[in-house]
C-alpha cells in the first residue's frame, strides 16, 4: 500500500511537471530524475506515455548540459560565469524542491486522513488543518472539505478516548464528561465556556467502568474490573487544566453481576446523589444497595427489585424501573422505603420502551410503544407529585421509541422522530419541530443542551461524544429550486405549507445566521413545479416570477414589494423568461420573443419570431447572451449558437458558432473566445470558440451530468485576464481557467459523496445542498472550513497525537485553541 501510495503521488507530481514544461517551464532536473527513479521503482511501464517521453526527454537534456559543462571548463572566464549561474540556480531548485517537499508532506497526511475517522474524527479533521496549512494541495484540500462537511452542523465534539468509548457520564451543564474505552481506559474533558476543550488522559491503573460524574462536576467514580470496590476522586478545573485528587475506595461496593446494557450505559445501574456525597447501584438481581462515601457505610434499605435506577430531586429519593411487569417507573423513598408509581397500574404492555432523568432529577421522560400499538407515545412527569407535564404521540411514520434527550432542569424533552426530524415538548406550549442529525433508535443520546433558540443534542458513537445542532422548522416546504442571494447569505424561492405541495407565496429567507424572513409576498396556488425557474437580475435587486401561463410580475429584493407586471403572449408550452441586463427582461413564448423594460412593464422593441428569422429553425434553446442587446439560440439541428439582436428581430452572422453534433446548448464566456457546451450525452466540453468557423473542443469528459442536480457557470477573468468556467455535480466541484497558451488548469474540491446541488452563488463558490429533508448552503472556502473545525475542536494538536505524523507540521494547528 504504501508504495502504491508513493507511485501515485510521484506520478501525479510528475504529470504537473509535465504540463508546466508544455506551458514553457523546464524540463526534470538531476534531483528530480532520481527522485522520479526512486519512486517508480521498476514500473516506468505504468506511466502514461506522455510522462515516459517527457523523462526521456529531460534525461537527455541532463546529458547534453553534463556534456557543456565539462567543455566550459577550459575557459576561466566562463568557469566565473558557471559558478554564479550554477549558484543562482541552486539556490532556485532548493527554494522549488523545499515547497515540492511540504507538498509531498501535504499530499501524504492528507492521504492518511480517512484512515483516522473511524478511530478518533477529532484528530483527523486536526490533519486534515495541518495538511492545508502546510501546502494547500488540492488532496489536503478535498480531505478538509470532507471533514468539514461531516462536522458542518456540530457545535462541539470531544474525541480521543484511547479506543472505542464503552460508557460516558457528565455534569449538569455538560461542561465536564468522563469516558471510558472498551479497553477500560479513562479520560476527562472540560468544554469550558469559551468553547476551548481540556483533555486528560487518567492513567489509571486497571479496567476502568461505570463512570459517575457529580451534578456540579467536582466529583468522579469509576469501578475496576475485578476491584470489587468504588473508587472516586474529587476534580478541580482552571482555566489551563484539569486537577485530579488522590483517589478514594470504598471496598465492596464494586458490582460483580449486573443487568445487560449496564456496562455501555443503556442502562443506568450507578448514579451519584445531587451532592455528590452518596452512590446507588443496581446489580442483575435487581437489588439497591446505597452508599455513603464519607462514612464509606452501606445504608440499609427495603426496596423492590429494580433494572434501572437514578437519583432524584435530593438524597433521599430515587427514581427506579422495577424489574418485572414491564419495567414500571416508580419513585422510592430511601427513609421509610416508600414505593409510587409514576406510570399506570398493573403489568404494562410488554413492547417497544426508553426512560431520560434530568440531570437534577425532578422530570422524567418516558416513552413506551407497546407491540400492538401503531404510535409511540412519550410522557413528560415531574417526580415530586407524579404530575404528567407533557403527553406526545408520535408523528412519525415509522414510530419507535427514540431514548428522549432532557434538559438540565427538565423544562424541555427533544424527542427525535426519525430521518432527522425532531420535535422539541415543553409544559405548556405547543411542540416546536425542528431538523438535525438522523440519529436510530439504537443511537446514544445525551441531554439536552442550549439555549431555547439554540437547542445542542449530545450524540454519543463509539469515536466521539458530540453536540448537533438543531434547526427549528419553520413549517414551510420549497416548491420549486431556489435562486441564492447576497452571496449565498439567503434564497428566494416558492414556498408553501410544509408537505402541502401548493405553493402560495414567494418567500426570501436567510440561510445563515438567525434565518430571518426578509420579504414574502402572495401568489396565486401552484402546485409544487421542480423545473419552474424564478429569474434574478445580475445585481440581485429584481426578481421575476410567472403566474398562469404568461402573467410576469417583477418584485423588489430583498423586500418582494411588487415593481410591475405585464403579460407575455400565451402559448401552449409555459413561457421561459431571464435577465439581459439589470433592467431588461426577455420571455420567451414558444418561438416568440418580447423585450420588456422590468421596471415599468414597456416593450423595449417590437416582438419578433425565431421561424421567421430562421426558415429552418428544428429545437431551440433561447438564453442570454454574451454580447448586451442580444439573445443567444442554440439550433440543436444545424449544431449552431446564433446570435440575435433584440431590437431588430436579426441574426449577427459574424457571431455565428458551429459546435459539435451532440450539442444541446452551450454557455459562451463574456470575451466570446470560449464555451462550456453541454452535449447530448449529459457530458460538459470546453470549445475554443474565438475563429467562428474552426471552433474546437480543448477539454471535455466531464459527466454525465443529472438534471436539476447539477450547477454550472461563468468565472470573472482573473489577474491575467483568463476566463474560465465552473461546473459543479456528482460529488466535485470543478473551476476550470482557460490560460494565456489555450491550456484548461483545472482546480478540484471533492466532498465524500454524491451531492444534489440546487442552486450556486459567488461564481460556484457559494452552492446550495438539497440534504433530503432539509437544503444548506457550503461555501467553498478552505480558512472558514479550518475555522470552523477548530471552534468545533476547540483544541489542537497534543504531542501524544503528532506520534505517527510527519515531523513537519506546524507548532500551532489551531492557534487559538
Amino acid at each position: 500500500m504504501d508504495e502504491d501510495r508513493r507511485f501515485l503521488i510521484g506520478q501525479a507530481e510528475l504529470e504537473q511537471d509535465l504540463r508546466r514544461h508544455e506551458r514553457g517551464g523546464p524540463l526534470l532536473t538531476a534531483a528530480q530524475l532520481t527522485a522520479t527513479d526512486q519512486w517508480t521503482g521498476g514500473r516506468e511501464g505504468d506511466l502514461t506515455q506522455e510522462q515516459r517521453r517527457f523523462v526521456a526527454l529531460s534525461r537527455e537534456a541532463l546529458r547534453s548540459m553534463r556534456r557543456r559543462t565539462h567543455a566550459a571548463w577550459i575557459s576561466g572566464a566562463v568557469v566565473i560565469v558557471l559558478i554564479v549561474a550554477l549558484g543562482t540556480f541552486g539556490l532556485v531548485q532548493g527554494q522549488v524542491s523545499a515547497e515540492r517537499a511540504k507538498e509531498n508532506t501535504s499530499r501524504v497526511l492528507a492521504s492518511s486522513i480517512e484512515d483516522m475517522v473511524d478511530e478518533d474524527p477529532g484528530r483527523a479533521a486536526l490533519a486534515a488543518i495541518a495538511a492545508y496549512r502546510v501546502a494547500p494541495t488540492q488532496e489536503a484540500v478535498s480531505a478538509l472539505l470532507q471533514r468539514y462537511e461531516a462536522l458542518k452542523e456540530t457545535a462541539w465534539m470531544l474525541s480521543g478516548f484511547q479506543g472505542q468509548i464503552m460508557n460516558t457520564a457528565v455534569s449538569a451543564d455538560g461542561s465536564l464528561l468522563f469516558g471510558v474505552s472498551a479497553g477500560g481506559r479513562g479520560t476527562l474533558f472540560h468544554h469550558q465556556a469559551g468553547g476551548k476543550v481540556l483533555r486528560r488522559h487518567l492513567g489509571l491503573p486497571g479496567n476502568l467502568t461505570f463512570p459517575l460524574v457529580s451534578r456540579d462536576g467536582r466529583r468522579i467514580a469509576y469501578m475496576v474490573d475485578g476491584a470489587g470496590a468504588l473508587q472516586w476522586h474529587d476534580v478541580r478545573l482552571t482555566g489551563r487544566d484539569i486537577v485530579l485528587g488522590s483517589a478514594q475506595r470504598l471496598p465492596g461496593a464494586g458490582l460483580a453481576k449486573f443487568t445487560l446494557g449496564g456496562r455501555d450505559g443503556s442502562h443506568s445501574i450507578v448514579s451519584f446523589s445531587p451532592s455528590g456525597r452518596r452512590v446507588a447501584t443496581v446489580d442483575s438481581d435487581g437489588r439497591v444497595k446505597v452508599w455513603d462515601l464519607a462514612t464509606r457505610r452501606l445504608q440499609e434499605t427495603r426496596l423492590p427489585a429494580l433494572r434501572q435506577l437514578w437519583f432524584g430531586p435530593d438524597e433521599h429519593t430515587l427514581v427506579g424501573a422495577l424489574l418485572r411487569d414491564g419495567d414500571p417507573l416508580v419513585v422510592l423513598d430511601l427513609r421509610s422505603g416508600a414505593v409510587r408509581r409514576l406510570e399506570g397500574r398493573g403489568r404494562l404492555s410488554a413492547g417497544d420502551q426508553d426512560f431520560a432523568v434530568s440531570a437534577d432529577g425532578s422530570v422524567v421522560a418516558v416513552c413506551r410503544k407497546p407491540y400492538d400499538a401503531d404510535k409511540a407515545v412519550y410522557r413528560v412527569v415531574r417526580v415530586a407529585d407524579r404530575r404528567e407535564l407533557i403527553r406526545y404521540v408520535s408523528t412519525a411514520s415509522y414510530s419507535v421509541c427514540h431514548q428522549p434527550a432532557v434538559s438540565a432542569t427538565g423544562d424541555r424533552v427533544a424527542v427525535n422522530e426519525g430521518s432527522g426530524a425532531w420535535v422539541i415538548l415543553s409544559a405548556g406550549t405547543p411542540p416546536r419541530r425542528f431538523t438535525g442529525p438522523n440519529i436510530s433508535s439504537l443511537g446514544k443520546v445525551g441531554p439536552l443542551l442550549g439555549p431555547p433558540d439554540a437547542p445542542v443534542v449530545v450524540e454519543r458513537t463509539q469515536a466521539a461524544v458530540t453536540g448537533r445542532r438543531l434547526h427549528e422548522d419553520a413549517g414551510l416546504g420549497a416548491y420549486n429550486p431556489p435562486v441564492l442571494l447576497k452571496g449565498g447569505r439567503a434564497i428566494v424561492v416558492r414556498a408553501g405549507a410544509a408537505k402541502s405541495g401548493t405553493a402560495d407565496r414567494l418567500v426570501v429567507q436567510e440561510v445563515e445566521g438567525e434565518g430571518r424572513t426578509l420579504g414574502t409576498a402572495p401568489i396565486p396556488p401552484v402546485p409544487a413545479a421542480k423545473d419552474h425557474m424564478l429569474a434574478v437580475n445580475r445585481s440581485q435587486t429584481l426578481v421575476a416570477d410567472v403566474s398562469g401561463s404568461a402573467d410576469i410580475t417583477v418584485y423588489a429584493l430583498p423586500g418582494l414589494r411588487v415593481v410591475s407586471a405585464f403579460t407575455a403572449r400565451r402559448d401552449e408550452k409555459p413561457v421561459t423568461f431571464f435577465f439581459t441586463s439589470d433592467d431588461e427582461l426577455v420571455t420567451v413564448s414558444g418561438s416568440l420573443v418580447e423585450h420588456w423594460n422590468a421596471r415599468d412593464g414597456r416593450r423595449l422593441s417590437e416582438s419578433f419570431d425565431l421561424r421567421d428569422t430562421f426558415k429552418d429553425l428544428g429545437g431551440f434553446f433561447v438564453q442570454s447572451s454574451y454580447e448586451p442587446g442580444h439573445v443567444q439560440v442554440t439550433d440543436v439541428a444545424a449544431h449552431t449558437l446564433r446570435t440575435v439582436r433584440l431590437a431588430t428581430g436579426t441574426e449577427d452572422p459574424d457571431r455565428r458558432i458551429r459546435l459539435g453534433e451532440d450539442l444541446v446548448t452551450a454557455t459562451v464566456e463574456p470575451s466570446g473566445r470560449y464555451a462550456m457546451v453541454l452535449t447530448s450525452g449529459g457530458v460538459i466540453e470546453l470549445w475554443s470558440v474565438a475563429d467562428r468557423r474552426r471552433a474546437r473542443k480543448i477539454f471535455g469528459g466531464l459527466g454525465p451530468l443529472e438534471a436539476g442536480t447539477s450547477q454550472l457557470g461563468v468565472l470573472r477573468p482573473d489577474g491575467d485576464g483568463d476566463p474560465g468556467f465552473f461546473l459543479a455535480f456528482g460529488r466535485s466541484v470543478r473551476f476550470l481557467r482557460v490560460n494565456g497558451s489555450g491550456e484548461v488548469d483545472v482546480t478540484s474540491y471533492s466532498f465524500a459523496g454524491k451531492q444534489a446541488f440546487r442552486a450556486s452563488a459567488d461564481e460556484g463558490r457559494a452552492l446550495l445542498r438539497d440534504r433530503g429533508e432539509y437544503i444548506d448552503v457550503i461555501r467553498l472556502d478552505p480558512e472558514s472550513w479550518s475555522s470552523h473545525l477548530c471552534g468545533v475542536l476547540g483544541r489542537d494538536l497534543d504531542d501524544e497525537e503528532r506520534r505517527g505524523l510527519p515531523r513537519d507540521l506546524p507548532d500551532a494547528v489551531c492557534p487559538d485553541a
